[in-house]
């Protein structure tokens, strides 16, 4: 039972993981065996701690400690000393979490080779400790260490923790490029596995909306992740994933969608829950224009700093709570935060280098305040940090401006607006407008898209243009539909196709046509689009990750070529035909399950955009029905 257990709660059952295990760990101390007990404990403090029971959790690894440690060193017993590190850690007693880890290594190391597992699992706990405690250099190479010996032995689950700690760690500190390029690592060892891993899509979401400022790539993974989570269990991790899908909410500026998913509390009484929450509620109340609210969490989160500034202080909280209180008119209170928080160790962060400058120009010191702004706005640009750097280049700007250079002010705000709107991320293109107005510089309102203007005459009339088609199909469509009763498959395939459209739409594509299980979509029907291979690989991958979740896995072909578009008779809908669709149809025909293939053309035309993205791509030759 308690192997049974282990192994629903790898497969992603929480629930059924935590109920085998205490069923079978109660049978095995019944019969005596209390240190094999001891051991599926650890599992069992996991499972209650994905469920946001930190308590409970403690109460499980200590009891195994409390078991193993007069036997001796041991692999269960490093891992008991790993768990409570991790549990220090998540509660920010980061100098206890990094004793813990270290005595974790001593211990698996007096093991021997037996412990291996546990001694490079333990790296990661003294990495990720040391880097919250300000030694960013040695915590992240530990991080790196753990995940590379991990990888060399097979100890994929090990590697997995490594690299997912090290990508939000490397972002946390501004390092984009490295949280890349370990998320590419990610995605080279566990795809297609890990696709439906919702830590996975936790991932590729934060790196989409805060490297890359992009929230309509983040949204889908999100929304699809979710409910996976609260499916097998994982009620902390589907708390995190839906404030980062409020934040998301927040760059769109759909606020009433934000208000709706944000919690009301935070998912356990950890810090580092409760500071997420507060991150994402200052943001979405900044948003709003909510002050109060917002100047509230702001002095909760001053007086927890007040309070143990080494137990508090977050830069990234740090950099939100001095925004409040300056919006609020508090800049007093900012300084304060600043100086009472715990910063050594981060003076290379420009995110503090940013707060720093927001204050001094808060308190009328736009001279004073430039340097230190610029070097913020600079460092996060060049970085990639969009979803930051664009905040740094706005305050900039007003210091510009409250220092008369104007013309440096009005052209970075409308970088910024030209940036963040290219890029989806509404808020930041209203926080631009807003200050370009205040300069006295006209800046239109976007028009919404419900506005969209219909299909002009000109796209009725068939004209040959160049397009990228996508085709969908849902795999494995006869199985399922002996599986279902006629009504779950109707319900099954009528939200596919809803989120099939909105994804199309969303990326400025046309829906040409349904075909019971598939999907054909075209974009660029206007002829006047150059970035529809790279808005139509964006759907189909929205589109892939969702349906998975739903339980209906897809094969996906996307060709480029010219086709000619329109209206073939009166009444009909605008459709294309050509070559370029059929080459299409036979890509997905082609294709594995859960994957995309794209034609030499459409390749060519989003190989940038896939690279920058750290997605791998793979060469296939393949002999095409009616393709030489």
């Amino acid at each position: 039972l308690s192997e049974l257990g282990k192994a629903h709660f790898f497969d992603g059952e929480t629930r059924r993981g935590q109920r085998y295990l205490e069923q079978g760990i109660e049978g095995l101390e019944q019969c005596g065996r209390t240190s094999e007990a001891a051991g599926f404990r650890l599992w069992l403090g996991r499972t209650f701690w994905l469920q946001g029971r930190p308590d409970l959790a403690r109460r499980e690894y200590e009891s195994a400690r409390a078991t193993l440690e007069p036997i001796g060193p041991s692999p269960d017993l490093a891992i008991a000393y790993v768990r409570l590190a991790g549990l220090a850690g998540f509660n920010k007693e980061h100098e206890q979490g990094a004793q813990l880890a270290t005595r974790a290594v001593e211990i698996a190391e007096a093991a021997g080779a037996d412990a291996d597992a546990a001694r490079i699992f333990a790296y990661g706990y003294v990495g990720d400790n040391l880097e919250a405690m300000g030694k960013v250099e040695e915590g992240l190479k530990w991080l790196d260490r753990s995940y590379l010996e991990a990888a060399e032995r097979g100890y994929d689950w090990i590697a997995g923790v490594a690299l997912y700690n090290s990508v939000m760690d490397n972002l946390h500190h501004s390092r984009v490029r490295e949280a890349k390029e370990r998320m590419r690592h990610y995605q080279e060892r566990f795809e297609p596995s890990g696709a439906r891993d919702p830590s996975y899509l936790q991932m590729q979401a934060f790196l989409a909306i805060r490297a890359d400022g992009e929230p309509e790539r983040a949204r889908p993974l999100l929304e699809a992740a979710i409910p996976q989570a609260d499916e097998s269990g994982d009620a902390l991790f589907a708390a995190r994933m839906r404030l980062d899908l409020a934040y998301v909410y927040t760059a769109l500026d759909r606020l009433d969608d934000a208000r709706r998913t944000i919690l009301r509390e935070p998912a356990s009484p950890e810090r580092s829950e409760v500071m997420y929450l507060l991150y994402s509620r200052l943001a979405m109340n900044l948003a709003a224009g909510d002050l109060d609210a917002a100047r509230a969490d702001a002095q909760k989160f001053f007086d927890f700093v007040r309070e143990s500034p080494r137990l508090w202080s977050e830069i990234y909280l740090i950099g939100r709570t001095v925004e409040a209180f300056i919006r609020a008119g508090d800049p007093a209170s900012a300084r304060g935060v600043l100086n009472s928080a715990a910063t050594e160790g981060f003076e290379a962060n420009p995110l503090l280098w940013r707060a720093q400058g927001r204050i001094l120009l808060a308190e009328g010191h736009a001279a004073d305040a430039r340097p230190p702004l610029e070097r913020a706005a600079r460092a996060l640009q060049a970085a990639g940090y969009l979803d930051e750097a664009w905040p740094a280049r706005r305050s900039f700007a007003q210091a510009m401006a409250e220092t008369g250079d104007r013309t440096g002010a009005e052209a970075e705000l409308q970088a910024v607006l030209t940036e963040a709107a290219a890029r989806g991320h509404r808020l930041e293109a209203r926080y631009a407008r807003e200050q370009l107005r205040a300069l006295g510089v006209e800046a239109p309102e976007p028009r919404p898209a419900a506005e969209a203007a219909p299909l002009s005459a000109s796209i009725r009339e068939p004209t040959e243009r160049l397009v990228t088609v996508v085709f969908i199909d849902v795999r494995g469509y006869t199985a399922l539909a002996a599986r279902e009763t006629p009504y779950q498959l109707a319900d099954q395939i009528a939200t596919f196709y809803r989120w099939a459209e909105d994804e199309i739409r969303r990326h400025q594509g046309l829906v040409d046509r349904y075909a019971g299980d598939a999907v054909m979509a075209t974009f660029n029907v206007t002829g006047a689009r150059l970035d529809h291979p790279v808005q139509a690989l964006q759907a189909a991958l929205a589109i892939r990750d969702k349906a998975a979740f739903a339980g209906l896995p897809v094969g996906i072909g996307i060709a480029v070529g010219p086709a000619v578009v329109g209206q073939f008779s009166q009444g009909s809908s605008v459709t294309a035909v050509g070559e370029t669709i059929n080459l299409a149809a036979r890509l997905q025909t082609a294709v594995r399950e859960g994957e995309l293939l794209l034609s030499d053309e459409a390749y060519r035309r989003t190989r940038e955009w896939l690279a920058e993205q750290a997605l791998p791509a793979a060469e296939e030759s393949l002999t095409l029905k009616g393709f030489a």
